[in-house]
């Protein structure tokens, strides 16, 4: 099953919810904390789905070869269009491998310029159990806009391949598609499912002709065995490779060069007999042209494949980028060190764990982490002054909470690298207030955030959105946590190398609550039904720093669309123009015949869309007098108080404009000026008073802002 890292999480991210009739809605005000899980139970990574799980549903209708369904509804920002039908939801297990890309240039066969979008996906023939077990392809024509254009489906891309079903479909589009999986078989003898990672490419490349594709040879690990099956002479002597993000790219001497993740994964049985546990491999390989020629892989010149040491870094998830000098990096959630594989992972445990290579893969950095604190300077304590959590109520009094902040990622992460070798991660970042084996969730940090890392620089942190539920006027639900985690968050570049984000959050106003899990069988892991959600998406064109006001692309209160997927190239023809276009996949489970008490959405028959997206705001249009976050502005309390020798002096600003701030003694007398010069609204500001030159006391500190002032009190003790 998908993300078994989180499962629990959403349910608890959902205490007290039963079922969405007889919620009562109300427009958001200050509300107590609600405490969440801090732990994300991750079961035994299995990648495959077992024969345990209950029938699912069969769409009755077979969609002919070479023929797309054109079911298209349209936003303000997006046109979305259904492309394909799955027999169940396990489309694209891993948001980090890829499912869809977009490529725009002279076609490989006939050098005519082309614009295609490309999605890999598992369609509608089913294995015993009604698990999708073949992979396809379709292509649509963009060159006029997705609604217009051709589509065109795909025979089976498996059809030949030794095995019962494709898993994990990526897609990477160069001058011709590269549609990438792993072929499964039965189980070997000691349990495991073996499985082989393939890469095939179209010989009419796109359109019409796409349907003509390599032969299934090109398995991407002939040659080559995992040194612990080698080992072992009792496990089946093949290889159980799954769960691969791949990156394509074509250098400047016209090679391509491949670069891979995929996941050796060994059974209970042999973890507990023989002492072995799942481990990654990264694979390489170039090809003049992989169409006739095949691919040349890294251990026929010497460079085997390089082994993630589970005891150097724990990476249960990881998604991988390469630029076509052979600059790459590898990155997913995670953590340095080893982490039993039968335990569960803590999100305040959790970060950005990265490797980087220079060289198309062959050779690695040492593995490392980005600190929440140390590296992107998120705030690690919190004062009741800030009064950004409300704990208890008692009478007529208000308790706030005080104490370190909880901080963390969930595993919904997308990396990209540019040609300049800098490394984009968006994350969705989880922040607020420590409890007992759980936490209460703030605004402040969390949401979805770019970690973007120039080559040879320090690590910087940008806000791309807040989460939805915060905003003056949202709409919430009691007994439900105001806020969606699961945000299955992309990135993307166009041409000009400015950035686009999606996402998926819950709505500002008719927000609805599914009754059905997403990712897991209700009789198996309990209820983690949670809020219905739109797909949203921003654009920056300052390399990340400043983002516009999300635009909503699907804006549909009753559907969920669920399993995300962005295409990593945009679109923007001129550097201002309509601020670029974007491309998405995504699903929709047919609910009308399943039932909430045993179906999750994965077990139900699932449409795949495609979506395509502008009009987006305007970069850094954060002047909207109609988004204010619920909790208190101006002039903070600060921290800590009494002082000795510095103390911290917060503010954030309504509006935008000019501000003073000011300290005074006793005596009226300035002794210090923090702040002067221009704010912007909505964003927090946090300045150092340091009063080592100072004699003990009573000090003011007063803001100056749009024509108002504000004082306050500290005190200074030594």
């Amino acid at each position: 099953m998908r993300r078994f890292m989180y499962v629990l999480f959403i349910a608890m991210l959902s205490v007290g919810l039963l079922l969405a009739e007889g919620r009562k809605i109300n427009r958001q005000v200050a509300t107590q904390g609600k405490k969440l899980s801090a732990k994300a139970p991750m079961g035994k990574l299995f990648p495959v789905e077992t024969n345990a799980m209950k029938p699912y549903a069969v769409y009755p209708v077979q969609q002919p070869v070479g023929q797309a369904p054109k079911t298209i509804y349209s936003t303000d920002p997006a046109t979305n269009r259904q492309v394909a039908t799955s027999a169940n939801g396990y489309g694209w297990l891993n948001s980090n491998v890829r499912s869809i890309d977009r490529y725009a240039g002279p076609d490989a066969d006939t050098g005519d310029p082309i614009d295609f979008v490309a999605i890999a996906y598992r369609g509608t023939e089913s294995d015993d159990n009604g698990s999708a077990k073949d992979i396809r392809d379709c292509e649509v024509d963009v060159s006029a806009g997705l609604a217009s254009g051709t589509a065109y489906t795909s025979d089976k891309l498996n059809d030949g391949i030794d095995g019962i079903g494709g898993r994990y479909p990526c897609m990477v589009a160069l001058d011709r598609p590269f549609p990438s999986f792993n072929q499964y078989k039965e189980s070997s003898t000691t349990g495991a499912a073996i499985s082989h990672p393939y890469t095939i490419c179209s010989y009419g490349t796109y359109g019409d002709n796409g349907n003509v594709w390599t032969t299934p040879d090109y398995q991407m690990d002939v040659g080559w065995l995992a040194p612990t099956i080698q080992n072992n002479p009792q496990m089946t002597q093949e290889n159980r490779l799954w769960n691969g993000p791949v990156a394509i790219v074509k250098d400047g001497s016209g090679e391509y060069r491949y670069l891979s993740v995929y996941e050796e994964w060994y059974s209970d049985q042999e973890r507990q007999l023989l002492g072995v546990q799942s481990e990654k491999y990264i694979f390489t390989a170039h090809s003049d042209d992989p169409t006739n020629n095949g691919w040349t892989f890294g251990w026929d010149e010497g460079f085997e494949p390089v082994r993630i040491d589970t005891h150097t870094v724990s990476l249960p998830r990881c998604g991988v980028s390469m630029n076509s000098d052979g600059f790459g990096v590898i990155a997913g959630p995670g953590h340095l060190g080893w982490h039993n594989p039968d335990s569960g992972y803590y999100y305040n445990k959790t970060r950005i764990t990265y490797a980087i290579t220079e060289d198309y893969g062959h050779t690695w950095s040492q593995w490392d982490t980005v600190g929440l604190v140390e590296d992107l300077g998120f705030q690690n304590y919190i004062y009741a002054s800030e009064k950004l959590i409300i704990t208890n109520i008692v009478g007529n009094d208000t308790i706030w909470y005080q104490g370190p902040a909880f901080l963390g990622t969930n595993f919904d992460m997308s990396v990209l690298v540019d040609d300049n070798k800098t490394i984009y991660v968006v994350f969705n970042s989880l922040w607020g207030g420590e409890g007992t084996d759980g936490w209460y969730p703030s605004y402040k940090y969390s949401g979805v955030w770019l970690a973007k890392k120039p080559y040879g620089g320090s690590w910087e942190a940008h806000r791309i959105a807040y989460n939805n539920g915060i905003w003056q006027g949202d709409d919430i639900i009691e007994g439900m946590s105001n806020y969606f985690f699961d945000s299955e968050c992309q990135i993307s570049m166009d041409e000009q190398g400015h950035l686009y984000a999606a996402w998926l959050d819950r709505r500002h106003n008719d927000v609805q609550v599914s009754q059905f899990n997403r990712y897991s069988d209700p009789e198996t892991y309990g209820s983690d039904a949670t809020f219905k959600t739109d797909i949203y998406a921003s654009h920056s064109i300052d390399g990340g720093v400043n983002w516009s006001d999300p635009i909503n692309c699907t804006d549909s209160p009753a559907l969920d669309e669920y399993e995300l997927n962005m295409s990593k190239s945009s679109a923007n023809s001129d550097v201002r123009g309509n601020y670029g276009k974007i491309w998405y996949a995504y699903c929709l489970a047919d609910t009308a015949n399943g039932d909430p008490a045993k179906d999750a959405y994965i077990e139900l028959t699932n449409f795949d869309y495609i979506g395509e997206a502008s009009n987006f705001n305007e970069p850094a249009a954060i002047d909207n007098d109609g988004n204010t976050i619920v909790t208190n502005y101006g002039l903070q309390q600060n921290y800590p108080n009494p002082f000795n020798p510095a103390t911290t002096i917060e503010f954030t600003p309504q509006k935008s404009g000019k501000a003073k701030l000011i300290v005074y003694n006793a005596a009226g007398q300035q002794v210090a000026t923090l702040f002067n010069g221009q704010v912007q609204k909505n964003t927090p500001y946090r300045l150092t008073f340091d009063g080592s030159n100072m004699a003990s006391g009573i000090y003011f500190y007063k803001l100056q802002m749009n024509n108002k002032t504000e004082i306050k009190k500290m005190v200074l003790i030594k």
